[in-house]
């Protein structure tokens, strides 16, 4: 989580472009080449005005809990069998001023979810609560740690949960609290499931940022396993996670080593074992981490003009469990809106290592305190599923693919000749387009999402291989936010099949796009609830092709 901005004087923030994007007077993206032909998708006939406090409420994507206060980072989470629990970072008495100050109250908590398909869910309530009785102020950024082997009680009662959080203490700073949640006796009776978390340690720190109080060193986000019999955290610590080792897991940590990564200032960290391409004799560790990739950090050619998101890294562990890299940091979502995620083993598999499972925050510090808004901020991605390949010249990627989004039902099947905009009714839905004969072409695509407000480009430039975003908002806390408004843009390989395929899902502040190379774009939104909000496609070529299904029933 994002506190004082100590980082300046180490951290150079870009005011370059990539190359593709140096023109000081070229035209704005979505007029960036002369369109021959165009395509209403929605039109917004079927559009509905809302309410003016329901116009930002999502209908598949959890919002801040109540609809106040601000919803962010991600904590992690756990299956019991039927569930999954999800947890988050929640101020429920944030209020901000259309200056991005703070005019409620600061302090965040650790909130609930569950739910079984990841779609639909349920609010359960506050778990890990602020201000202990040892004066300890915010349950702030950490992990959720199932305690499979017993080591957290004296009675060695396997599966409780446990929340390893950043905690705030005035002049003493961040350090690290852990906090439980029982599993009950071995029969199971009064298994709390996560509900109520009481702080651990007589409510001292398990691991102190060991400086002087008053200095306020960044010693946050503690990522934390079991290994080789061992208690291992990763804490962010500005330009670098601090590796810290212990025998115990409440006490008796010692520094081992550090893991300087690119993007700082970083933060929110991951790290988890897995198969190479599913193969369990194959195994890679992935390290993944809150960067930003605008910020040159003595490295100019680290730069990749993407804004704050969300990296990976590929290599393994020394004999201290210090993570050593062997494929440099790679984007794992390219949008502006996938940041402080958080990933946990999924134990409904059979297979072990064989996938991670997680969500992030979709905002950005550098906007989320000044967006339009009735009274709350923030919302969770969809959940999404990743695997670790690597291809024939020994790359390593993420494959990814979102849950609870492929049992919806479909409502039309269209395709380039036949749509019909006005029976699309636009809202929340997902849609699937297959563009015809794109390999090897000159063409330019660009899908433009807007109302009177608010205009949201995505754009596949199949001649030069690159695909770029751009958002414009007519508020005034957004027009002139560099962070909102900065294009995007990066290369790649859209020409790897005959056809290319992508994935629209889009809520109501949301847009999560599958581009045909398989990369992911997240970004959000703000319509104004009073015009119609339209989707159109516009192409350099006359001749362009394309089926569609759109989805706009959701399972209950």
């Amino acid at each position: 989580m994002k506190r004082l901005f100590n980082i300046l004087g180490v951290v150079a923030l870009s005011a370059s472009s990539s190359s593709f994007l140096m023109s000081c007077k070229k035209r704005p993206i979505d007029q960036s080449f002369d369109v021959e032909k165009s395509f209403e998708i929605i039109n917004g006939t079927n559009f509905n005005s809302s309410e003016e406090n329901d116009k930002y409420h999502n209908n598949f994507h959890v919002d801040a809990p109540d609809y106040k206060g601000m919803l962010n980072d991600m904590q992690g989470g756990w299956f019991d069998g039927t569930y999954w629990h999800i947890y988050f970072l929640y101020n429920k008495d944030a209020k901000y001023d259309e200056k991005g100050e703070q005019i409620g109250e600061n302090g965040t908590e650790w909130y609930h979810m569950q739910t079984k398909n990841f779609i639909n869910w349920e609010y359960k309530g506050l778990a890990v609560k602020k201000w202990n009785a040892k004066g300890w102020g915010d349950a702030a950024g950490g992990t959720l740690f199932v305690d499979k082997d017993g080591d957290f009680k004296e009675n060695k009662i396997k599966n409780g949960r446990v929340a390893i959080s950043t905690a705030y203490g005035g002049e003493k700073g961040q350090n690290i609290l852990a906090y439980y949640s029982s599993p009950g006796d071995k029969e199971g009776n009064g298994n709390d499931f996560g509900y109520n978390f009481n702080v651990l340690n007589d409510g001292e720190p398990i691991l102190k940022n060991g400086q002087p109080e008053g200095t306020y060193p960044d010693f946050r986000d503690p990522h934390f396993f079991k290994k080789d019999g061992k208690f291992v955290m990763y804490v962010s610590q500005l330009d670098k996670f601090g590796v810290y080792v212990s025998d115990k897991p409440l006490s008796g940590y010692i520094h081992k080593g550090d893991y300087y990564v690119k993007h700082a200032m970083v933060e929110c960290a991951n790290l988890f074992e897995l198969n190479v391409n599913g193969d369990s004799e194959n195994k890679k560790y992935v390290f993944i981490y809150g960067g930003n990739g605008n910020n040159k950090n003595n490295d100019a050619k680290s730069v990749d003009n993407l804004g704050t998101g969300t990296y990976y890294s590929v290599g393994h562990l020394n004999e201290d469990f210090v993570f050593v890299e062997e494929q440099g940091p790679q984007r794992l979502d390219f949008g502006a809106d996938f940041y402080a995620a958080k990933f946990f083993e999924d134990d409904s598999s059979s297979v072990k290592n064989d996938h991670l499972i997680g969500t992030g925050w979709m905002s950005s510090w550098d906007y989320n305190r000044v967006v339009p808004n009735t009274g709350y901020w923030g919302n969770m991605s969809l959940a999404r599923k990743i695997r670790l390949s690597q291809d024939g010249t020994g790359k390593y990627c993420m494959n990814q693919e979102f849950l609870g989004v492929n049992d919806w039902d479909k409502s039309i099947s269209t395709n380039s000749d036949a749509i019909n905009p006005s029976k699309i009714d636009g809202g929340s839905y997902k849609m699937d387009i297959v563009f015809k004969s794109t390999k090897s072409s000159d063409n330019v695509i660009q899908f433009v999402f807007n109302d009177e407000t608010y205009k949201n480009i995505l754009k596949l430039d199949f001649k030069n291989n690159q695909i770029m975003t751009q958002r414009s908002s007519l508020d005034k806390t957004l027009k002139g936010n560099k962070g909102f408004t900065q294009e995007r843009a990066y290369s790649t390989n859209l020409n790897l099949e005959n056809d290319s395929r992508i994935t629209l899902i889009v809520d109501t502040t949301t847009i999560e796009a599958v581009l045909p190379d398989r990369s992911i774009i997240s970004m959000i939104k703000f319509r104004d609830g009073k015009t119609p909000e339209k989707l159109k496609i516009d192409s350099l070529s006359s001749k362009l092709k394309f089926d569609m299904n759109y989805y706009s029933n959701i399972k209950k």
